[in-house]
């Protein structure tokens, strides 16, 4: 395997891939989009464009960001927008985000999605542990009825071969996806079929590659897709 330095880039690189493609489904309206995630949102103006379109509140902002000093302030005004919504914030400040932190930005999006996309799941303000089990006992529901064999145990080895992504569509658009053709299906082209049947019939985009997930199921962009699908099924 790799080395744990190479590890943890890999999984930094599939967090930015899903955490970036999350942004950009929420900006869309605002025409506004992610590129890069570390360099994208030093200014500020487009973290503040997700933070009032997922509170539904205006941020105070200044579109003037030729010097530091704005980017920061307006990285400030971000911030503590969040924890007026509630939002602990821990070691994230707003240098963090200006010097293009890459640990430090990927835990602030993952932040903000736990405050959001996975409290509009009316799971209330929970992390860690019991959000995690509160996922899990809601797709969970979806597979019994999908296709019982494919248990979900955790968010990384139990979706890795696609049969848990296959089943919860299933349970919710069974004419679409046939359960005995999928158990013949490669990994891979199970998930483009789940990702692919969600898009169409859901409008859930797909926020995960699927050689990633076959390959290095990431926990947090697996739960983010997860609670992004569970939201339209």
């Amino acid at each position: 395997g790799l080395p744990g330095a190479g590890i943890t880039l890999q999984r930094d690189n599939i967090q930015k891939r899903t955490f970036t493609r999350w942004a950009n489904v929420q900006l869309k309206a605002d025409g506004v989009e992610v590129d890069d995630l570390y360099e994208d949102l030093k200014d500020g103006l487009k973290l503040i464009a997700l933070l009032e379109n997922l509170s539904k509140k205006p941020i105070k902002k200044t579109q003037r960001v030729k010097m530091n000093i704005h980017k920061l302030q307006n990285l400030e005004y971000a911030l503590r927008h969040l924890e007026k919504e509630g939002v602990k914030l821990v070691n994230i400040s707003n240098e963090d985000i200006l010097s293009g932190n890459h640990k430090l930005t990927l835990g602030l999006i993952w932040t903000i999605i736990c405050r959001y996309q996975f409290e509009n799941l009316s799971m209330g303000n929970v992390t860690g542990g019991k959000l995690k089990s509160l996922l899990l006992a809601k797709c969970s529901q979806s597979i019994m009825i999908g296709y019982p064999p494919a248990k979900a145990h955790n968010f990384t080895s139990s979706f890795q071969d696609g049969m848990a992504f296959c089943a919860m569509i299933a349970a919710h658009a069974p004419d679409a996806i046939d359960m005995e053709a999928v158990k013949a299906m490669e990994p891979i082209a199970r998930h483009e079929l789940a990702f692919k049947v969600a898009e169409e019939r859901f409008e859930v985009h797909q926020l995960l590659e699927p050689s990633d997930t076959v390959n290095n199921p990431d926990e947090k962009s697996i739960m983010t897709y997860i609670a992004a699908l569970t939201a339209k099924l």
